[in-house]
């Protein structure tokens, strides 16, 4: 799967183009994660809008990426499809852990504003 990394007002955002974030998708997602963390990125923006379907192991590798921030940063999904979303919800990780955004760039806006950046 090929993830496209990018910087956005001082925000960092991975987008998967996969639509499948599962055991055979999520490889490169988690290389690329744990390459953004390794650099001490603390504010992060997952662009989810190619992915039509996640699983526990794609749970997994965000959950990872929010231990590595150790309470430091954190991490903002969009454009989430239907089945991303209810996922969210079901886990409850939309409520504190993990929010959700319509649009990458109210991913980013929101996240830089956590970091003093607008």
């Amino acid at each position: 799967m090929t993830v496209v990394e990018s910087v956005i007002n001082g925000v960092t955002v991975l987008a998967p183009l996969g639509t499948r974030l599962d055991a055979g998708g999520c490889g490169e997602f988690r290389r690329r994660l744990e390459q953004v963390l390794a650099r001490g990125q603390k504010f992060i923006a997952l662009d989810l809008g190619a992915v039509r379907f996640m699983d526990s192991t794609g749970l997994a590798v965000i959950l990872s990426a929010l231990q590595g921030l150790a309470g430091e940063g954190r991490i903002a999904c969009a454009g989430a499809g239907a089945q991303v979303r209810k996922l969210f919800e079901v886990t409850r990780l939309d409520q504190g852990l993990v929010s959700l955004y319509s649009s990458v760039d109210q991913a980013v806006d929101s996240l830089a504003r956590t970091q003093g950046r607008r």
